[in-house]
């Protein structure tokens, strides 16, 4: 019992990561499924809905956002049951988990600071890219003034969010975390005896390190089928995976990724008109009803970004390099608070059928 036991369970009564993750993969499945099937339905609706007037794009508009507000919703779902049942402990009898636990959750006002301010983190994040441009040329003029394209503007610029969620629940959610839970806890048991002192932050630093890295690469590979994509749009996108992975991290939430991610794409995308990594009105076909249109005038397309859009030009490098540095020098919470794979790595010593063996907590 005691063999079994020490099979699923750390020293603190929780499972061990790959358990998690398991856990987390059979909740996950259904959620995708849904949202999928959601996605679906509402490409029907939309091809039955094109007319091409503004009522038109309207409805279309809508349809969209809610397909993508449901995909959100249902991996929101699973990422708060993960925290509650996965993260329970069973140190003495049970003691369920917390949806804040998995990176959610939480009293709602205090959600929506942190979504408020990753939106302002966002925000200030493109600003030297937005200059950048401007310096190379950049032609603005107003592009929306219709009531119907105010209306597809302000439905745009809600299903920004759910689609900013649930991209943050697909690559920097609660697996993105226990996997580099689970590889901090690989470096631990082989840097424990080298350096005892340091082991455990040295720990954390290359476990998570590499999650957020291949996950970053990821990130980019990901938007590799987006229209007008380069190899810059590529290293870009993969960078901003990056600033995303170490503001989780710091953070200990996913609130604050969710507003940044949000409030970057909203920005160019649907403020200022610029193409969002690539999709436009046309390549896309839906109605994007940007307040500007703002058109880079810079031949070279390292500095114009292309079809792409400014994720596609040098402008976006130098603003995901700023932001990278100023992600990982926000302050960390306390080890109670936030994302349970987040709390402080240490080794304890542990007795498993009677044989003293160090064990990672």
């Amino acid at each position: 019992m005691e063999s079994l036991r020490w099979i699923l369970l750390r020293a603190d009564g929780g499972l061990r990561a790959g358990w998690r993750l398991i856990g987390h993969a059979v909740l996950l499945v259904p959620a995708v499924l849904l949202g999928v099937g959601v996605a679906l339905l509402a490409g029907t609706l939309t091809a039955m809905l094109e007319g091409g007037d503004d009522w038109s794009a309207l409805s279309t508009t809508a349809v969209y956002a809610a397909s993508v507000a449901g995909m959100a919703l249902a991996l929101l779902g699973a990422h708060a049951v993960s925290g509650v049942l996965l993260d329970a402990t069973f140190a003495g009898g049970f003691r369920r988990g917390r949806a804040r636990s998995a990176g959610v959750g939480g009293p709602v006002t205090r959600a929506l600071g942190e979504l408020v301010g990753g939106a302002l983190v966002g925000a200030v994040a493109l600003v030297p890219a937005l200059v950048i441009l401007a310096i190379g040329g950049l032609e603005v003029q107003l592009a929306t003034s219709t009531p119907e394209g105010l209306l597809v503007f302000g439905l745009n610029t809600l299903m920004l969010l759910p689609a900013a969620a649930a991209e943050e629940f697909l690559f920097r959610g609660y697996g993105f975390l226990w996997v580099g839970r689970g590889l901090a806890g690989l470096a631990l048991l082989a840097l424990v005896r080298l350096l005892p002192d340091r082991a455990a932050r040295l720990s954390e630093v290359l476990g998570f390190g590499m999650v957020v890295g291949g996950l970053a690469l990821l990130f980019g590979i990901g938007h590799g089928m987006n229209p007008g994509v380069t190899w810059l749009s590529t290293v870009n996108t993969a960078l901003a995976g990056l600033w995303l992975g170490v503001m989780v991290v710091r953070t200990r939430t996913l609130w604050v990724a969710i507003g940044a991610h949000w409030s970057w794409n909203w920005v160019h995308g649907i403020v200022l008109g610029l193409p969002l990594s690539g999709m436009t009105e046309e390549s896309t076909g839906l109605a994007l009803a940007p307040l500007l249109r703002c058109v880079p005038t810079a031949e070279a397309e390292w500095l114009s970004g292309g079809a792409y859009g400014l994720e596609g030009s040098v402008a976006a490098t130098v603003a995901m390099g700023l932001a990278i540095v100023v992600a990982g020098l926000l302050p960390r919470r306390s080890a109670d608070d936030g994302a349970a794979a987040l709390r402080p790595l240490k080794a304890e010593n542990t007795t498993v059928s009677g044989e003293p063996e160090r064990t990672i907590a």
